[in-house]
């Protein structure tokens, strides 16, 4: 059934902390202004009436992921209890509504020293997630006498898991700085990981391919200044595959007659480029706008023809950037942009939704891997470097209900009161938008 509306949920939680004391260079710390230092070490908690969960391989979950699971479906639930409930704030529904429920990067990070699930226990974090969301069903409104998925008509972003998984590399995709004695092995890549669920299937798994120093990994392109440890990098640094352009299309899917982009946090800054993935130590290109415009502008005309409707940023820092808007939709149709950040508050939202108005396309973003200055545009802002820019209408106000306490996320016990404070753990809802 074609969707005519959408409406977007986030569960607004901190999946990074911080704290002002000092601490040792490592990969799990990153350094913020002045003294702070940032901290990763968001406990999973205790959770004291935890949702059932479902799977054949439930054994293989550690506590950490196993508590991290049950907070996220114990607030998926309330969530589609609010929907369903109504009322005058939150507004009716219907199932022409396509609901968008989204957790933020790095919500599955476990709280130990190597900030990664292994890959036994990523299988088992998606498997007990899509088993459990299958076996939460409803009555069938049409027909009383059968049930149906309780989740028929929604759309779920699982944020981010961090994991670590053993692959074999080609020679093809070993930098030039590697001799060929190394490549005869198996070596660890770090995985920053999507994956997104329609009616208990997973529809889209994704990894990351812009790694940042703030994913926590211990070695890889999100530290220029160190050499890179050839047994362990971001996946992409090692895996060639991930960064095809046939893959990267992977980044959009089609629901219910409504085309979708989603990046992954820097994905939305920084697109991919040869010399990024294969040049020297330090040759860096890095192109004004994101990877899903990235993949469009390279492959042109075959996706000219798609329009996209919606464009999804789960990110643990990074704000919109105005030059990688490519929802867009000619009028009296309508996109839209969400994004749930578990780090930053652009302009003092961690939650944000807008309606996009305008996305420019030049004919040539680039040439030789080389920025090529677009068309001076007319805007009523001096200071934004970008001439190619999206506009939108300021987000969206979001109808917000907190989350029930048991599922909320103790503090750590070294980070900022007031920052984590701040970061309020809480359930936001649009109203429905037409598209």
């Amino acid at each position: 059934m074609p969707y005519n509306n959408v409406r977007y949920i986030a569960y607004q939680v901190p999946t990074i902390s911080t704290s002002t004391e000092t601490y040792p260079m490592d990969y799990n710390i990153i350094p913020l202004r002045g003294a702070n230092k940032s901290l990763y070490r968001i406990p999973a908690g205790q959770i004291h009436h935890p949702p059932q969960l479902s799977g054949n391989l439930l054994n293989n979950l550690t506590n950490d992921a196993k508590t991290r699971i049950q907070r996220f479906i114990g607030v998926l639930e309330q969530a589609r209890g609010i929907v369903e409930a109504g009322g005058a704030a939150v507004g009716a529904d219907n199932t022409q509504t396509l609901k968008i429920f989204m957790l933020p990067e790095f919500f599955f990070r476990p709280d130990r020293s190597e900030r990664s699930y292994t890959e036994k226990e990523f299988n088992a974090i998606k498997n007990v997630i899509l088993n459990t969301i299958q076996s939460i069903t409803k009555v069938d409104p049409l027909n009383h006498t059968r049930r149906i998925s309780a989740y028929e008509d929604w759309l779920i972003v699982c944020g981010t898991v961090m994991s670590k998984k053993k692959r074999q590399q080609k020679l093809k995709t070993i930098s030039s700085s590697y001799s060929k004695d190394d490549i005869s092995k198996q070596l660890y890549g770090y995985f920053n990981t999507c994956f997104v669920i329609k009616r208990g299937k997973t529809i889209l798994q994704i990894e990351k391919i812009t790694p940042s120093h703030i994913d926590g990994l211990p070695t890889g392109t999100h530290d220029y200044q160190t050499k890179i440890d050839p047994d362990k990098k971001a996946a992409p640094e090692l895996f060639h595959e991930y960064i095809n352009l046939n893959n990267l299309k992977r980044h959009f899917f089609d629901i219910g007659g409504i085309h979708i982009g989603l990046e992954i946090c820097k994905e939305h800054m920084g697109a991919p480029s040869n010399i990024f993935w294969q040049g020297p130590a330090g040759n860096i290109v890095q192109y004004n706008y994101g990877v899903l415009k990235y993949i469009i502008l390279n492959s042109l005309p075959a996706m000219n023809n798609k329009i996209t409707q919606v464009q999804l940023l789960p990110s643990g820092g990074m704000g919109f950037n105005p030059s990688s808007f490519i929802a867009y939709n000619p009028n009296p149709r309508r996109a839209y942009a969400f994004r749930n950040d578990g780090s930053f508050a652009s302009n003092g939202n961690y939650t944000e939704a807008r309606q996009v108005l305008r996305q420019v396309f030049a004919t040539a973003d680039f040439v030789n891997n080389v920025i090529v200055p677009e068309a001076p545009m007319t805007t009523t802002s001096p200071s934004n470097p970008y001439p190619n820019l999206g506009m939108t209408t300021p987000n969206f106000p979001f109808i917000t209900r907190n989350v029930d306490r048991d599922f909320v996320v103790p503090r750590p016990d070294k980070a900022v009161a007031a920052r984590w404070n701040a970061h309020n753990q809480c359930i936001q809802l649009t109203p429905v938008l037409p598209l």
